[in-house]
């Protein structure tokens, strides 16, 4: 016993020393790992840890011009498709979360849709609406100066014709707001131009702050879009300029142009981007490169956050299929024109 003894004496210093050392790791361990010791282990949750919220993630394309008359129509017929114009592009827009762009032509429930080369009393058959079903359009505009080229019939029968086809339109006087959720993230669309039609959202109307005030009580983004300008022009009038700032001070948060069917400059204005003139997506307008070319702009929103935007230049082929633009001395020379390069 007396042996026994003295090797506990004799270690003694040891296992204090030991004891000390690995105390404080010990209790840390179990801190760290969520657990304690009670006779069992088991979970703690620390509720005030701090969990990184994983923000929703959504992808919009933009395009622009779209008239489905004249020439595009001839050529829908030659090639008996009524796809064709946007075919080749198509894939891009489908993969957008939303797909937006303004529609030029009015449909109209006829049975001659033969319209000459220089008139610009456009009608679209019905039946080519399978190219903007194709390309997967969440939401179109009608707000622009082509849309009553058929009077009153034809903005009924296209309204028609897209409620059929469940793509979403805007830009009428008393149907100028649609809210598309993606991924919890409510985005309202607003559409205005310059005419002074009874049937169409004016962009001279004193609604225009009423109508951003409201979306965005129901929106988490509200995005307005714009035709109007100089047609072949690289830089915004007076006119788009004072409405496109007007619609970012009144709450807006991305204003998109078209109708001068050329690309045009962009501008940040109160840290919000104005994209003027996204120039054609489909046209038949194939007399200069300006007008036979066009731009796509592909927006990127992380949850509430614009966080950036692609230019996608796109060529106009065989009057009216649009397609993207190679890289190369075209391209660059497109995006150095609007300032991008």
């Amino acid at each position: 016993m007396s042996k026994i003894w003295s090797k506990i004496v004799s270690i003694w210093p040891w296992l204090l020393i030991a004891i000390i050392l690995l105390w404080p790791i010990t209790i840390l361990t179990e801190k760290y790992n969520g657990f304690i010791s009670s006779g069992k282990n088991h979970l703690v949750t620390d509720k005030s840890a701090n969990v990184n919220k994983v923000e929703p993630k959504n992808v919009l394309i933009f395009g622009g011009d779209i008239m489905l008359s004249r020439t595009v129509n001839a050529q829908m017929e030659k090639y008996q498709s009524y796809t064709w114009p946007l075919q080749k592009i198509a894939p891009l827009f489908q993969e957008a979360d939303i797909a937006i762009a303004n529609l030029e032509s009015p449909f109209l429930f006829t049975k001659d849709y033969q319209v000459p080369t220089g008139s610009f009393a456009f009608k679209a058959n019905p039946k080519s609406v399978a190219a903007l079903s194709l390309a997967g359009f969440d939401v179109l505009s009608l707000a622009n100066n082509h849309i009553l080229n058929q009077g009153v019939k034809g903005l009924s029968d296209t309204i028609k014709i897209l409620n059929d086809a469940s793509i979403k339109y805007i830009g009428t006087r008393d149907h100028n707001l649609v809210i598309k959720e993606s991924q919890g993230i409510k985005f309202a669309f607003l559409s205005y131009t310059y005419n002074d039609s009874t049937s169409i959202a004016n962009m001279s109307d004193d609604s225009v702050k009423t109508d951003i005030a409201a979306a965005k009580k129901q929106a988490d983004i509200v995005i307005v879009l714009m035709h109007a300008g100089t047609e072949y022009s690289r830089k915004p009038n007076n006119q788009q300029i004072d409405f496109a700032h007007l619609a970012i001070n009144s709450g807006a948060d991305l204003v998109v142009g078209s109708h001068p069917h050329w690309p045009q400059t962009i501008e940040t204005y109160q840290g919000k981007t104005i994209i003027y003139s996204l120039g054609n997506l489909v046209f038949d307008q194939m007399w200069s490169k300006d007008t036979s070319v066009g731009l796509l702009a592909k927006v990127y929103f992380n949850g509430k956050e614009q966080t950036n935007i692609e230019y996608i230049p796109i060529n106009i082929k065989d009057f009216g299929q649009a397609e993207l633009m190679p890289d190369g001395a075209q391209k660059d020379e497109l995006l150095s024109a609007i300032g991008l390069k």
